[in-house]
This record gives structure tokens, sequence and C-alpha cells, in this order.
């Protein structure tokens, strides 16, 4: 249990520090940035309590906004993918169930379960920062186009991270 979740606090830290320090100096095509850091609220342990799902959620995207100078946006867009991935997970949830302590990782439910359940957390993530980011209606095509690249982009990186490390347990 403890081991399971210092495994937690460092992958917060090594995706946070990725997410600052190298992530988000890029911008494909000066349009897309990937969000990689939601991969540690995507991938928190399926009987988590909401309450400590919302709590390290805000954190996490607050530990982002001090260091991106994006007051809250972050750490609320971060709160509302909190709080819809309970739903999220009863809504997909695999006709055996999930059982007890898988992680919601490819490994544990595949590849086509993992695209869907991260698939609408990062997009929903995604277009809730962009719009707190824009905050007009007149550019919903930029908020809605910046938000499916960059999603895009994410998910792709999550993939590569959970099959680079398939012989490691070190995200599990």
């Amino acid at each position: 249990m403890k081991f399971e979740l210092l495994n937690h606090i460092m992958r917060c830290i090594v995706l946070s520090a990725v997410q600052i320090f190298v992530l988000n100096n890029i911008a494909l095509f000066d349009f897309a940035t990937p969000y990689l850091f939601l991969f540690f609220i995507i991938a928190l342990p399926l009987k988590i309590p909401n309450w400590a799902l919302l709590s390290v959620a805000f954190l996490s995207g607050l530990t982002i906004d001090v260091f991106t100078s994006t007051p809250g946006m972050h750490a609320s867009a971060c709160v509302t993918v909190a709080f819809i991935r309970p739903f999220l997970l009863e809504l997909i949830s695999p006709r055996e169930g999930y059982g007890s302590g898988n992680p919601p990782l490819i490994r544990s439910f595949g590849l086509q379960w993992f695209l869907t359940y991260s698939g609408i957390l990062v997009v929903f993530h995604h277009v809730v920062l962009f719009m707190i980011e824009l905050f007009r209606f007149s550019e919903l095509h930029r908020l809605f186009g910046k938000a499916f690249v960059s999603a895009l982009f994410t998910i792709l990186l999550m993939v590569i991270i959970q099959y680079f490390n398939q012989s490691k347990k070190s995200f599990e």
C-alpha cells in the first residue's frame, strides 16, 4: 500500500516536471500543446474516493498553474475531469466489471477501452482549458481545433509511454 502511494507520488512529480520543463515549450505547428500530466489523473486507481480524486486533481492542476502563470486554468480543467471520471467509468465499464486493483491502463483493459476512456477525458479537459483561455464564443472553431489536435497529441504520448513501460511496473 505504501509502495503504491509512493509510486503515484513519483508519477505525479515526474509527469509534472516533464510538462513544466519540456512539453510546455513544445507547440506542434504553433497550435497544439500536449498535456501529458493528465496521465496522472487518468491512471489513478479505480477505487479512489471521489474526495481524494478531486483533491489530487486540483493540486495537480494548481502545480501546473503555478509554474506556467495560468491562474486556475489547469486546476479548474483538472477538477472538471476528476468530476466526470467516475460517471465515465460507470458508463464504459466492461461487461465483467473492473475487478479489484486493476489500474485504468492499456494492459488492464485493452487499447480500445483505454482510447475511449482517455480520449473522452482528455478532449473534455482540453475543451474546458481552451474555453477558459480564449473566453469568447467568436473563436469556437479555433477552440475545438486546438482542443482536438492537442488531445490527439496528448493521447498519442500516453499510449507511447504505456507501450514503452510495458515491461516495467513503474506506471501501474
